[in-house]
């Protein structure tokens, strides 16, 4: 499944139409763009939907899975800005993707950070 030079492809694999985990990417002549790499939380509840105290919330992302097979064809990540369900992903999965990734000054220190925080990078 490759665009062709005729092809411009959107192709959501988290996020859209919702807040979190944003992940989508763009397709044009055999190559693709991702845009956003992000997060969501899920508080746990009890049976009654009340909060848990005390509980952790859990993080869910989008399955990166079909551009991890298309590595080779991934241009680079464009970061929106630098909100949880935008970014917060990037850590957990960098390693798959390894590939440019362009943003704001700000954003960009932002994810620095956090690289560095998971021992991505060395800041």
């Amino acid at each position: 499944m490759t665009p062709d030079e005729s092809d411009f492809w959107f192709l959501p694999l988290g996020g859209t139409g919702e807040i979190g985990m944003n992940l989508n990417l763009y397709g044009h002549d055999g190559r693709w763009l991702m845009v956003d790499c992000g997060v969501t939380f899920e508080a746990k509840a009890d049976i009654d939907g009340e909060p848990i105290e005390g509980a952790r919330a859990e993080i869910q992302m989008a399955d990166p899975q079909f551009i991890v097979d298309r590595r080779e064809q991934l241009d680079g990540l464009i970061i929106t800005h630098a909100h949880e369900d935008h970014i917060g992903a990037v850590p957990y999965l960098w390693e798959r993707f390894r590939c440019p990734i362009y943003t704001t000054a700000y954003t960009a220190e932002i994810l620095r950070r956090k690289l560095a925080e998971a021992g991505l990078i060395k800041k």
